[in-house]
């Protein structure tokens, strides 16, 4: 393609399309130094989903808040979990 003009949009179904396909070219890209730097690890697909936030609420705006807040806090622990070489004993166990 010699020139193209997108808008950009998290909705527009050809903008989504071609960063999903700049997404996965630069997976594909990082996925040989990962390999190499981490050759005995195991990889995880993970969805993870929330029931939506009432928007006729008058107080959607603090059900938005609490929801983004405790998705973001749930992510970061996921994150964190069993990568210190202290945790790497307890990696199975729940906390």
């Amino acid at each position: 393609m010699a020139s193209a003009r997108f808008c950009h949009c998290r909705q527009c179904i050809v903008c989504s399309w071609r960063r999903s396909l700049a997404m996965k070219a630069r997976a594909y890209k990082t996925l040989p130094k990962v390999v190499a730097d981490y050759p005995t690890a195991r990889y995880l697909f993970l969805t993870l989903t929330v029931k939506n936030c009432a928007i006729t609420d008058p107080s959607a705006d603090t059900q938005m808040d609490e929801s983004v807040i405790f998705q973001n806090d749930k992510a970061q622990r996921l994150a964190g979990f069993g990568l210190s070489p202290n945790n790497r004993s307890d990696a199975g166990k729940r906390r």
